[in-house]
């Protein structure tokens, strides 16, 4: 994971982010229904990855009496936060990268939330450590992020037209976790009532292009690929080409989302050897 390319792309997409994160603040009312279940009451919350605050200010609107330590990567995405979040003195901005903090200095958290970000981490054991020592025992720690069904038809349409064009496969998307193997983290990790939920979401758009422009405008990426500049414009033309005709529906064309929910407690007996 290459953190300054993505800084770059997350900040490149700020003023486009809101009206495309249609999946984003799905996965945020979700995650808040999820929170609202375990936690009635809460003073002190930890969210990561808040983006330009939309999760944020749900749980700011909630739990009226809590105080948010929201944290991004991204310096842009923290600004626009500051300037949509009401009111604004409930929260606390922190612009930095959530795999490089001592969270326990901050505080200690009654539950953590993060909204489609743990899929970024690069050290999700080590970071997940970290969160621990800084919930409160009973605590939650819950998480969304996307499963590895997420753009399964634009992976398949790549991998058959390098293919066919003689040329090496490459890495198109995130090696993403199953709901399992998060789960098997999270228990490792020390956590207990360790769930989770997932749920595949087909969105649809006019066609290919649009579609790839919805995935850059929330600085996301739809290939990691390194070809020659001539191999990826003849590629993604034809991979645009072919999507076009082979995941058509009704209303354009069709890409999957597949969705996780990952929670766990901190429980008072529980046994965190592992982070030691």
């Amino acid at each position: 994971m290459d953190k300054d390319r993505l800084v770059r792309q997350i900040n490149q997409s700020v003023t486009s982010f809101d009206e495309h994160a249609v999946i984003h603040k799905k996965m945020a009312h979700r995650l808040l229904f999820a929170v609202k279940e375990k936690m009635a009451h809460a003073e002190q919350i930890l969210e990561i990855g808040c983006g330009t605050g939309y999760l944020t200010q749900l749980l700011i609107d909630h739990y009226p009496t809590a105080t948010v330590t929201a944290v991004d990567l991204a310096e842009k995405m923290i600004s626009t936060a500051k300037e949509k979040v009401e009111p604004r003195e409930r929260v606390r901005f922190l612009t930095a990268d959530a795999e490089q903090i001592e969270f326990s200095r901050l505080g200690s958290f009654d539950f953590i939330v993060s909204n489609v970000t743990f899929q970024w981490l690069t050290s999700p054991e080590k970071t997940i450590c970290n969160l621990i020592r800084a919930l409160k025992t009973e605590g939650w720690l819950m998480t969304t992020t996307y499963g590895p069904d997420t753009f399964q038809e634009l992976r398949e349409m790549f991998q058959r037209v390098e293919q066919e064009a003689g040329i090496q496969p490459e890495k198109h998307t995130l090696p993403l976790r199953s709901a399992e193997q998060w789960e098997l983290l999270f228990q490792r990790t020390g956590l207990t009532h360790v769930q989770s939920i997932e749920g595949w979401h087909r969105s649809v758009f006019s066609d290919c292009r649009q579609f790839l422009e919805s995935v850059k405008a929330t600085g996301e990426s739809y290939s990691e690929a390194n070809y020659s500049v001539s191999a990826t414009r003849r590629i993604l033309t034809t991979v645009i080409e072919r999507y076009n005709y082979t995941y058509r529906c009704r209303e354009g064309v069709y890409a999957t989302y597949h969705l996780l929910q990952i929670m766990g407690q901190k429980g008072r007996d529980s046994s965190f050897s592992f982070c030691l």
